[in-house]
């Protein structure tokens, strides 16, 4: 039998609490005092304003955003490079919150902070910001957050992305139209979106597979390989496609030469097929030179040599093998097993290979003539890497140790990350 509660009782502890509440709205809608962040002796250390950059080219661009509580006069802008000490370089308008820096020196490490200038006094710094800053920045897709970031020379500081709606599996960017494709073949699906505000511009849902993609400035428009078996053209207007060809087996990769000329690897075919601008059949490779095509792994492009650069296996081992349009010969330049990807390193007249074998991925170095000049190990899995043409750089996709990795061909690193949760490839802006 449940006792009878006595209910003065509960009266009063309904009275205490009601009470207790009040109190506590009261306080929380009574404005705090704010601390004067221009008095000396407020015993400030740093202001709460945060720096970041939305460029780190041969332009910093830093924004801000000012309080909108404090009166102060105008904002100063410090900065150093390097080990210098720092100066100021700019004092301007408290309306302004930004600062574009065009006395850069790339490659090299850029500090800044920003204080508010007021009547008398000045406050207390902002925390530091650190750019390095260079010609490059780089695109990453992430399967695990299903988004492409763009992150800046440095890495250091993400400079835009976009969600898509299922896993990226390949990037392509018009640049001059500041337009970017993404495809997912899982949902048969591919958007455009603006390659500076990340918004969508439009998307497509009538293809099977769409896996790689090129953007061909000439036509003006991407083109993307299905691996079901087909090639299309992307309007960049409405994302609408036209089937160029349905005769390809599984094309996995497609790469543009100068003339606009497309090469696509296609696995199911064991060969290589070229196809011009118009989107007609110019021939297809089922040896390079003298050296048949068995199974076909990865190509890649030299422009400026007019090479192209295919890993093959044959049994067991992966032969690298180059091919001159010039000549129309092709040199084994190296064998190994387990070769994934190849570049050119036109900065040093270089090849550069990733080897993944089991929990030891393996970077090396090759002459032109495919000896061995250096390698670097401790990698879990390289999905991806890229050469910076400008420079000679190297920016590498660690897929087992989730890190990016952008490092000068001496291996000497610039910067690395490891925010992304799943990154797998990497391009370049």
């Amino acid at each position: 039998m449940n006792a009878i509660k006595n209910p003065s009782i509960q009266y009063r502890r309904t009275g205490f609490i009601v009470l207790v509440l009040s109190f506590v709205l009261i306080g929380a809608c009574t404005e705090r005092d704010r601390v004067n962040i221009f008095d000396p002796s407020a015993n400030m250390d740093t202001l709460n304003i945060r720096l970041f950059p939305t460029r780190t080219d041969s332009i910093i661009e830093l924004q801000w955003q000012s309080p909108t509580y404090i009166e102060f006069n105008s904002t100063n802008v410090y900065r150093r490079v390097q080990s210098e000490q720092f100066s100021l370089i700019a004092s301007i308008p408290k309306q302004q919150d930004s600062y574009q820096d065009s006395n850069v020196e790339l490659d090299k490490l850029h500090e800044y902070y920003i204080t508010l200038q007021g009547i008398d006094n000045e406050s207390p710094p902002s925390a530091k910001l650190r750019v390095v800053p260079g010609l490059k920045s780089f695109w990453i897709t992430d399967a695990w957050d299903y988004r492409v970031v763009r992150l800046s020379y440095d890495l250091q500081h993400n400079l835009n992305q976009r969600y898509s709606i299922w896993r990226p599996e390949a990037l392509g960017l018009a640049l001059q139209k500041n337009i970017g494709l993404i495809t997912s073949p899982i949902f048969g699906y591919i958007e455009l979106f603006d390659i500076k505000r990340g918004n969508l511009l439009a998307e497509n849902v009538d293809m099977d597979r769409p896996f790689d993609t090129v953007y061909l400035p000439d036509n003006e428009e991407f083109w993307v390989t299905d691996s079901s078996g087909a090639l299309y053209a992307i309007n960049l207007i409405d994302g609408d496609e036209q089937v160029l060809t349905q005769n390809l087996n599984n094309p996995t990769q497609i790469i543009r030469i100068p003339n606009d000329d497309i090469f696509i690897l296609d696995k199911g075919k064991k060969a290589l097929v070229r196809i011009n601008k118009q989107g007609q059949v110019q021939d297809i490779y089922n040896k390079l030179g003298d050296k048949l095509i068995v199974n076909p792994k990865f190509m890649s492009y030299d422009p400026f040599q007019e090479e192209l650069y295919l890993i093959d296996q044959y049994e067991e081992v992966d032969q690298l093998l180059r091919y001159s349009f010039k000549n129309e010969r092709a040199d084994e330049l190296h064998q190994s097993t387990n070769l994934d990807l190849v570049r050119y390193n036109p900065a040093e007249q270089s090849i550069w290979v990733a080897s993944n074998r089991t929990n030891d991925a393996v970077l090396m170095q090759l002459s032109y003539e495919g000896q061995r000049l250096s390698s670097l190990n401790g990698f879990s899995f390289i999905s991806d890497f890229k050469i910076n043409s400008d420079n000679g750089n190297v920016i590498l996709v660690d897929r087992g140790q989730r890190k990016v990795i952008h490092m000068r061909s001496n291996f000497t690193v610039i910067g690395e990350t490891s925010d992304i949760i799943a990154p797998i490839k990497v391009y370049i802006q």
